[in-house]
C-alpha cells in the first residue's frame, strides 16, 4: 500500500473487525471503554489502542434485535482489509483452498455522544493518536481457518477447536463470548447478557487537529474591516 493509500486510511471513518486481537488487548479496550472515550493509532499499517490516552466521555449500551453472520476471508487483501491489527501476519495462512471463516453473534451497540473531537481534547499519553472508538458493535465472535467456498454455520465455528478440531484449525482459532448466552439477548434489555458483550467490530472515527486560536481574540472580519 502506497503512502497516499495510508494517508487515506488515518484521515477517514472506518469499521475495522476487532476478532484478531488477543485477549489481553480486547480486555483493555474494555476497560479503556469504561473509563472514557477510547482512543487509537490507526493507520494502513495497522491499528493499536493507547491504553493510557482517552477523551472524556462515556458509553450507553443500545440493544437491538439478535443477529448472526458469517464472514469467510478468502485471499490476503481481504484479510488485511478486515484484520488491520493482525491481517499481515494472518494474510499468510490464507493459501490454496485456506480462508479464514469467522462467526458473530451480536446483540448490540455502546456508543458515544462525543463527536468531533480535537487533538487538544486529548487526555493522557496520546503520542500517535489517529482515531476515537465513537461506537463497538458487541455480542460474541469465534474465528477459524475453513476451506474456501464451503459456508460453516455459526455454531460450526463457534465450535471448531474441540476436541475433533484440526491443526490448522487452531493454529488461528480467536474465540469471546457464550453462544448460549447469546440466545438470552433482548432488544428491550439495559445491559447484554453477562457472556455476549464482546467488542466485535469498531466504528472509528478521526481525531481533527487542534483549531489554531486567534490571538487577539477578535474575529478575522473584525481586524479586517474598513478604517482599521
Amino acid at each position: 500500500m502506497n503512502e497516499s493509500q495510508c494517508h487515506d486510511v488515518a484521515g477517514k471513518a472506518g469499521e475495522p473487525l476487532i476478532v484478531d486481537w488477543k485477549p489481553e488487548q480486547r480486555g483493555d479496550l474494555e476497560v479503556a471503554m469504561k473509563q472514557g472515550v477510547a482512543v487509537l493509532a490507526y493507520d494502513c499499517k495497522g491499528i493499536r489502542l493507547l491504553p493510557d490516552c482517552h477523551l472524556d466521555g462515556t458509553y450507553a449500551f443500545i440493544a437491538t434485535t439478535r443477529s448472526e453472520e458469517v464472514v469467510q476471508l478468502a485471499n490476503a487483501d481481504e484479510v488485511r482489509a478486515n484484520l488491520p491489527l493482525s491481517g499481515a501476519t494472518l494474510g499468510a495462512e490464507v493459501s490454496g483452498s485456506a480462508a479464514i471463516d469467522i462467526a458473530m453473534v451480536m446483540v448490540g451497540k455502546k456508543s458515544t455522544t462525543v463527536m468531533g473531537p480535537a487533538k487538544s481534547d486529548l487526555k493522557g499519553a496520546c503520542d500517535g493518536a489517529t482515531h476515537y472508538v465513537r461506537r463497538a458493535t458487541v455480542g460474541a465472535f469465534a474465528m477459524g481457518t475453513g476451506t474456501e467456498g464451503r459456508a460453516k454455520a455459526v455454531v460450526e465455528i463457534f465450535g471448531a477447536g474441540a476436541g475433533g478440531a484440526s491443526t490448522s484449525t487452531k493454529k488461528v482459532e480467536n474465540k469471546q463470548g457464550d453462544l448460549n448466552d447469546c440466545t438470552k439477548a433482548s432488544p428491550d434489555q439495559p445491559t447484554p447478557p453477562p457472556q455476549c458483550g464482546a467488542p466485535i467490530r469498531l466504528s472509528v472515527e478521526p481525531i481533527r487537529e487542534a483549531t489554531r486560536a486567534v490571538a487577539t481574540g477578535t474575529s478575522p472580519s473584525a481586524e479586517s474591516a474598513p478604517g482599521d
